[in-house]
């Protein structure tokens, strides 16, 4: 990274991109999933020992198990709609402040904090219950 970019804006990215990125995401590991599983179908053939083809016959259900998990994670994120909240970027500092107080007692008094905000606020979007979806991105 150049020392240009790191002094710039974080990037901003339409939530509509997030969603085609996880959609592909999903797509191509499962489509990984179902050659690991293809493969394992072919092992099982090839194999002499009934208890080497148990084996493989759970790995495929494994995969098979994995794959199904991941398309209803993927169908549950397509669905969900960040909800930005605001958060005022000096109380963000306090509370950080106290939580790595609370966290890292022997290390928190090491930091030297030489924030000087005003009334800036940050937007976070929440995903998942709660979840940081997005950085925090400051506004005046």
């Amino acid at each position: 990274m150049s020392p240009k970019e790191s002094h710039s804006e974080p990037p901003s990215v339409a939530w509509s991109d997030v969603v085609k990125f996880i959609r592909q995401f999903g797509h191509d590991i499962r489509n990984n999933l179902n050659a690991v599983e293809l493969q394992s179908a072919y092992l099982s053939e090839l194999a002499d020992e009934h208890e080497l083809k148990g084996e493989v016959q759970r790995l495929r259900e494994m995969v098979s198990e994995l794959g199904s998990g991941l398309q209803k994670l993927s169908a549950a994120l397509s669905q969900t709609t960040p909800i930005v909240i605001e958060y005022g970027a000096a109380d963000f500092v306090d509370d950080l402040k106290k939580k790595l107080a609370n966290d890292f007692p022997n290390s928190a008094g090491n930091i030297s904090w030489n924030v000087q905000l005003k009334d800036e606020q940050l937007e976070i979007a929440r995903l998942c219950g709660g979840l940081v979806h997005e950085g925090c991105r400051v506004r005046d």
